[in-house]
């Protein structure tokens, strides 16, 4: 499950895990011992792992809100969170909002800002500098920026907000926020 999807040793990893599972399984049913579950994998191996059939269970979590380096694993599944920022400052071409590392997990690359033409061009613990093709967005204009990790983004947040489409429809608390020891 800790498979990416670019890894040029991908194929060769997933085959290596499964192997060692089933010996595992092998050794502890040789034992005397039933071997009910096998729980495993994630979002980045399920469909490798639905193939193998070694698993009894996957634990796919990304999948609910997805990640853009997992695109070209062509899972039936696609990114639905974001961060909104405000463009804090600007000039022709460029643009700093105020989303930075404390508010969104770069584990796998910087955010990816949603607007035609627009990529990110740094980001720091507060701000991340955009570039843009077309036009640069006002001063104080919201804009949205895609997470590379969403995981480690939702742990940065007391709250997550809901949207259909333009509508906020609502608004959850993140239970496991500060709950490390």
């Amino acid at each position: 499950g800790r498979l990416r999807a670019k890894p040029p040793e991908r194929k060769a990893e997933f085959e290596r895990s499964v192997a060692a599972l089933v010996q595992a399984k092998k050794s502890i049913e040789s034992a005397g011992l039933e071997v009910c579950v096998i729980s495993g994998g994630g979002t980045s191996t399920l469909k490798e792992h639905l193939e193998a059939s070694v698993l009894t269970e996957i634990q796919a979590g990304t999948y609910a809100l997805m990640e853009d380096d997992l695109a070209d694993l062509h899972l039936p599944f696609s990114p639905a969170a974001y961060i909104v920022g405000t463009i804090i400052s600007r000039k022709p071409g460029q643009a700093v909002v105020d989303v930075g590392r404390k508010t969104c997990g770069c584990d796998y690359g910087p955010p990816i800002p949603l607007w035609d033409g627009a990529r990110t061009k740094a980001i720091s613990e507060e701000h991340t500098v955009i570039s843009f093709a077309g036009c640069t967005p006002s001063l104080g204009a919201r804009f949205r920026l895609r997470p590379s990790h969403i995981r480690t983004t939702f742990n940065l947040h007391d709250r997550v907000w809901l949207a259909q489409g333009e509508k906020i429809i609502g608004c959850l608390p993140v239970a496991a926020r500060g709950r490390s020891q």
